[in-house]
């Protein structure tokens, strides 16, 4: 568990490596609970790989609190693989908002990144709306998820932006619900398998 303002720095993706014992467990989950107000927190993972948990990254409302807001991150040279859920997690939270993730590689989850705004959201600026704005990926990887992207917002997604991305043989590469001006700039698709393996 990550506290606000924490974080892991390792010597490189392929020299450290925080490996899962159960596939029902999170590696990483936010762990300062801001629930009845919107608190803007960030976190820092750098050089490393995560593999083999439920969820690489939880941002929940478990952990983090419904008033978590998620701002000026460091998420570099990460690789998350195989997680039984998603490599991050962003469910029943405030919101992701003004980050820069690069050179990640999200590889044989069920899905790459998983976003789930609070079932009871109708409209307005409450805890628990799970937004993603101007959130920025550069020169990520996703490759052999079952969906590599997976964002269900109810307010709505705004300014996203992938450049320099490359989707490999996922079953489905992008699945958006209410996501405005999401754009892919010299990013690739490749053809979406047949058959996971």
């Amino acid at each position: 568990m990550l506290k606000a303002g924490q974080g892991i720095i390792g010597a490189g993706a392929d020299k450290t490596a925080i490996i899962a014992k159960s596939p029902t467990i999170d590696l990483i989950a936010g762990a300062t609970h801001f629930d009845d107000k919107i608190v803007p927190t960030s976190f820092v993972l750098a050089d490393l790989t995560l593999q083999g948990g439920l969820n690489g990254i939880n941002h929940s409302a478990a952990g983090s609190g419904q008033g978590a807001a998620y701002h000026r991150i460091t998420l570099s040279h990460v690789t998350l693989s195989h997680m039984a859920n998603a490599g991050i997690l962003i469910d029943n939270i405030y919101a992701w908002d003004n980050n820069f993730i690069d050179h990640s590689h999200f590889f044989r989850c069920k899905t790459g990144i998983k976003q789930r705004p609070d079932p009871a959201y109708v409209g307005g600026d409450h805890i628990g709306m799970t937004f993603l704005d101007k959130n920025v990926f550069y020169q990520n990887q996703f490759i052999d998820n079952d969906v590599a992207i997976d964002w269900q917002a109810k307010r709505g997604n705004n300014l996203n932006a992938f450049i320099n991305c490359l989707f490999k043989n996922n079953g489905l590469a992008i699945n958006l619900n209410n996501s405005d001006s999401t754009f892919f700039a010299n990013s690739v698709f490749e053809t979406a398998r047949e058959h996971r393996y």
